[in-house]
């Protein structure tokens, strides 16, 4: 991230935020299937909810052994790695709450957009819990399709700040955001997402 600011009293200051950030994340499912012990190898579509939307994996599982049943019901574990990439925007307000000698404690509202520039999806483990039938080794993997890619959302941020010159600080800063739309909806689901932080600020006065 970078910021840009001008101070407009010894109390108030403005700034403007860049940052680009790249988060990754998993979710678990589990699907019911009825596998046909007539065939070697069986596809199956299978639909999961992520906190991304519903996304379709498509897989193969094969049997290894012959089966004296017409079919086998299965309980499938499954495991998805999911990965967003964004730009955000922002701009604060910067507020003195405090000032002693060299530390400051400053608050800092803020408002900004996120701009998510991908996301990906990736199926990384299937355990079918039957000796018998394994993973077949192939699958289609879907993608996300109901993500918005421009996002509004608040900020507020915490600081406390130390003098280490006439123009460096360093500072802890605490905060949160919270977006105020949902990052996607489909049918009765939706996410909704608030953020939390923690940064080590290096900041030079021009």
């Amino acid at each position: 991230s970078l910021a840009v600011g001008k101070n407009l009293n010894p109390r108030l200051s403005l700034s403007l935020n860049g940052s680009y950030e790249s988060i990754k994340f998993s979710s678990e499912h589990n699907s019911a299937i009825v596998y046909d012990n007539n065939l070697n190898q069986q596809t199956e579509n299978i639909t999961m909810a992520t906190p991304l939307g519903l996304v379709n994996n498509q897989v193969a599982l094969f049997r290894t052994a012959d089966n004296s049943s017409d079919h086998t019901n299965l309980l499938v574990d499954l495991e998805n790695e999911h990965q967003l990439t964004a730009v955000e925007f922002s701009a604060n307000a910067n507020v003195a709450l405090v000032r002693n000698n060299n530390f400051s404690l400053i608050v800092s509202p803020g408002f900004g957009v996120q701009q998510i520039l991908s996301t990906e999806n990736k199926l990384t483990s299937l355990n079918t819990h039957n000796a018998d039938i394994h993973d077949g080794g192939s699958l289609i993997e879907g993608s996300f399709e109901n993500v918005k890619s421009i996002n509004p959302f608040t900020s507020l941020q915490i600081s406390a700040q130390r003098d280490l010159s006439d123009h460096w600080q360093l500072s802890l800063r605490l905060g949160s955001s919270y977006q105020l739309s949902p990052i996607q909806e489909t049918q009765d689901l939706k996410t909704n997402v608030i953020r939390y932080n923690t940064q080590l600020v290096l900041r030079r006065n021009f």
